[in-house]
């Protein structure tokens, strides 16, 4: 199918680079958030570190639980904040109850108020082909709420993460504990680089600022093909087309 396309989309130009000798035509239209609120307040006595995801996440998860244990000893006022699947909350059974909020996995609108508490987010992935291929769209939720991104220095963070302006990058486990603890100690870079990553969210990467170049390239697309169509037909597609 992806050969037949007479046009094959991408997300991420790491899918393109990995799929797009699929298909001669091709174009990467990255995913974008809707909507951005104004920046939300943060708990002022604590520090939140937190993370939320899928079971798909979980190894992902296992590897980071020595650092965090590390962590949580070095810095007293840090509290874990967790949202997933009873399998990974499972895994922070260790923490105090009154340094943890473990959350299971619920509705989208639950998750952004989830992240509306975060100081600190992070995004650990190991590098395979599947991880490589996701989207920056958590580092963008991330952002949009005011927490300080912590990501993998892996093709879906690289471009819209730059280190120490809208966040920071790690290769390891041990960047990964040093990234966590300067951020916990830095007050003047989270909000620094939380100020930064929220208005390139703001003004790059919102759906309804990205909408009028998409659906530009839908109509050169369909205009360079010519299509013997019905009066009719082309009603319905330009209709359709504007709901894009």
């Amino acid at each position: 199918y992806a050969a037949d396309a007479h046009l094959l989309q991408f997300s991420m130009p790491e899918l393109s680079r990995y799929f797009g000798h699929l298909n001669s035509k091709s174009i990467v239209l990255k995913n974008n958030l809707w909507a951005i609120d104004d920046l939300p307040e943060k708990d002022p006595e604590h520090v939140w570190l937190g993370w939320a995801g899928s079971l798909g996440h979980l190894e992902d998860i296992q590897q980071t639980l020595p650092l965090f244990k590390r962590l949580m000893t070095k810095h007293p006022h840090i509290c874990l904040a967790i949202m997933g699947p009873q399998p990974i909350l499972d895994l922070f059974d260790w923490v105090e109850p009154n340094r943890f909020k473990g959350q299971k996995t619920g509705s989208l609108q639950t998750y952004l108020e989830f992240l509306k508490h975060l100081h600190i987010g992070i995004c650990p992935l190991e590098p395979t082909d599947f991880n490589l291929c996701r989207s920056d769209v958590k580092f963008l939720e991330y952002a949009a709420n005011g927490v300080f991104a912590i990501c993998a220095n892996l093709a879906p963070y690289q471009e819209a993460l730059i280190h120490e302006e809208r966040g920071l990058l790690f290769n390891d486990h041990q960047e990964l504990e040093a990234a966590i603890s300067r951020a916990v100690s830095d007050v003047a870079l989270r909000t620094h680089c939380i100020k930064n990553a929220y208005h390139y969210v703001q003004n790059q990467r919102l759906e309804t600022g990205a909408a009028q170049s998409r659906l530009q390239n839908y109509q050169e697309e369909i205009a360079q093909l010519n299509p013997n169509t019905t009066h009719e037909f082309r009603e319905m597609q330009q209709a359709l087309l504007k709901e894009v």
